[in-house]
């Protein structure tokens, strides 16, 4: 396909009119704004009963403070790259960890992401409207879920994938290796932040370069395919005997499979130089990482048990699997390209002739459908099985590509991004929550190219004027909108028919009246009558809206978040503070549904269970009010020594 430092050749099919050059970088910079402030109240319009949101606020203040992970914070299954990164912009803001802050650095982070994939998509395509609808198609999919767990390593995650997807995208037209070497150092940063999504993008990152590539022996390529296609089954083999987890298993390993075809058909030659910069960059990366907090205080031990050990033991901590259901008509008609292109598309070129636009819109057709299954997604976040509906039909796209012969840069853009399109899907296991949007996002980057090369390849679509094509594109993205639930001004008077939450850290959130009235209650007791407090579960968002100091940085969020030893730690500050004269209240979540340390739960005789239980004499209660027999609002208790 490519040799190693080509440029690739001039076409017949020119993608895109070319007589103006558009100012993209305002182009996205302005969508980017109007999304980001049409939207905005998706950030601000509630608070979670699961307080992830204030775990990652105050271990990051803690963090700030202390300097040392996993010492005086609990990174728990996170890596060091997020912590000093959320902390350098915290550092150079010169802000403090708030509800506030941290959700404007999310949107933040929303925006730039979806301009980088769109960015990625012009690079390849020169195609300014599908770039444009690439825009809107993530940034609609991040935003459902961003004011869920704002600060969250997600949003982080998905801003480094855009550089990886961008890196590789700028790959396909101008092989340089400074780029691959851009794309290493945003995988390590992946696998800094998150191990298992870092190495998702490893092995997308492989497949991509190596299976169908001349330049390495054939064992090595067949060895980096089979290892791609069975990832799926070693990271589920826990619970591979469950049916939904095997079938979430099969579509994923059946996806890499039928890519790793058609890459072995549209075979490339480049030079292994371009695999040694991408593994360069990602191991600066990685070192720094690992440097860093090895010089602030953090042990070999603990850096190691908290970043390569524990994410193992996610599934044990806490599981929301995904729902995953088989498109059986998507998967026939992608097992039967995927035939044809194995066949060397010599059928294909007896029954239409090589620069048939049946070819194009195909092409066209394709996208358009796999486009349609990711945005599924949007309307139950993935329950019911419509997570990961485009599996593994995304391989229609450079199958499709390679038949319709769509210039070099195009394919070679597929293959790259498509790999790592099937593999972040796994992001969603063990833990469907948010991630079932964040596994999602990369895919709607290859569907915006092959629409992008489709559409141009026909000729009533180039010879339409820009502004039927502006108003057939624009008219898609509003149902892509549409169907997320997001319409500008029904999320503002929804934001507006809410009332503010007034407390610390928390100006701009507005919540609906009970939930609002029951925190202030909440937080005046608390201030009243305790000098710190602990929460089981976590409702640590309480030490901003309180101001009260946490008493440590082992920060139990869910049970069994925290080892014997640190829990025996917070045990032991605890007592300490009692010892000295200092209020220690307990505050509990009592309608939660991991409400472990009950008596006979899961953590009462752990050490925290057996601390708490000396704690029995209520204060107050809040919450609890239901509706038609149904809790709709959660209930709390603050609780000191004594029954």
């Amino acid at each position: 396909m490519l040799d190693a430092d080509d440029v690739p050749p001039p076409t017949e099919l020119e993608l895109g009119p070319r007589t103006t050059n558009p100012p993209v970088g305002r182009v996205f910079g302005g969508v980017g704004l109007f999304l980001a402030v049409a939207f905005f109240p998706q950030l601000f319009n509630s608070v979670a009963t699961y307080d992830d949101e204030g775990y990652f606020l105050v271990t990051v203040r803690q963090f700030l403070h202390h300097g040392s992970l996993y010492v005086h914070t609990l990174g728990t299954s996170y890596g060091p790259f997020y912590w000093s990164f959320i902390g350098l912009i915290y550092r150079l803001t010169d802000q403090n960890p708030t509800l506030v802050s941290g959700r404007l650095v999310v949107l933040a982070f929303t925006t730039l992401s979806s301009g980088i994939f769109a960015a990625a998509v012009w690079r390849v395509t020169r195609n300014l409207l599908f770039s444009t609808l690439c825009q809107v198609a993530t940034f609609c999919s991040l935003i459902l879920v961003a004011g869920n767990e704002p600060i969250s390593p997600g949003s982080t995650i998905v801003l480094l994938l855009s550089i990886l997807v961008y890196a590789l995208a700028s790959y396909s037209v101008k092989q340089r290796n400074h780029l691959l070497v851009i794309a290493g150092m945003a995988t390590g940063a992946l696998t800094m932040t998150k191990i298992n999504i870092g190495i998702f993008a490893v092995a997308g990152l492989a497949v991509a370069l190596v299976v169908g590539n001349s330049a390495y022996p054939r064992w090595f390529r067949s060895i980096i395919g089979a290892g791609a296609v069975l990832l799926p089954f070693v990271l589920m083999f826990q619970r591979i005997s469950e049916s939904g987890i095997a079938t979430f298993a099969f579509l994923v390993g059946l996806s890499m499979l039928g890519t790793c075809v058609v890459m072995s058909v549209d075979a490339i030659s480049l030079a292994p130089r371009g695999l040694i910069a991408a593994v360069s960059g990602f191991g600066a990366v990685v070192f720094v990482s690992l440097l860093w907090p090895l010089l602030s205080g953090t042990s070999p031990g603990a850096l190691f048990t908290e970043v390569f050990v524990r994410p193992l033991q996610q599934v044990n901590i806490l599981t929301i699997l995904p729902v995953v259901g088989i498109q059986w008509f998507a998967t026939l008609i992608t097992a039967l390209v995927v035939i044809a292109v194995s066949a060397r598309r010599i059928s294909v070129d007896q029954l239409l002739p090589p620069k048939s636009p049946i070819r194009y819109l195909a092409l066209s057709a394709a996208a358009l459908f796999v486009l349609g299954l990711g945005i599924d997604t949007f309307v139950r976040l993935g329950v019911f099985g419509t997570f990961g509906a485009w599996l593994p039909a995304i391989v229609l796209l450079p199958a499709l590509a390679l038949i319709a012969d769509v210039p070099p840069r195009i394919r070679l853009a597929l293959r790259l991004i498509v790999p790592i399109a099937i593999l972040q899907v796994l992001h969603a296991y063990p833990v469907a929550g948010s991630q079932v949007e964040w596994a999602t996002v990369v895919m709607f980057v290859p569907c915006a190219i092959a629409l992008a090369a489709g559409m141009d390849g026909l000729r009533m679509w180039r010879e339409a004027s820009r502004a039927v094509r502006g108003f057939a594109v624009g008219s898609l993205s509003v149902v892509i909108a549409l169907t997320a639930g997001l319409w500008p001004l029904a999320v503002w008077v929804n934001y507006y028919d809410l009332s503010a939450l007034h407390l610390p850290g928390a100006q701009l959130v507005r919540v609906d009246p009970q939930t609002g009235r029951e925190l202030r209650l909440l937080t005046y007791v608390v201030k009243k009558n305790c000098d710190t407090f602990y929460s089981v579960p976590g409702l640590d968002s309480l030490y901003i809206y309180s101001g009260l100091p946490p008493p440590t940085g082992q920060l139990a969020n869910w049970p069994g978040a925290l080892t014997n030893s640190q829990e025996q730690e917070v045990v032991s500050e605890l007592s300490h503070l009692q010892a000295t004269g200092k209020r220690v209240c307990i505050v509990r979540d009592l309608n939660s549904p991991y409400y472990a340390w009950n008596p006979g739960g899961s953590e009462a005789n752990r050490p925290i269970g057996r601390f708490i239980r000396q704690y029995q004499r209520v204060i107050s209660v809040f919450g609890g009010a239901t509706y038609d027999s149904i809790l709709t609002y959660p209930r709390y208790s603050v609780s000191i020594k004594g029954s």
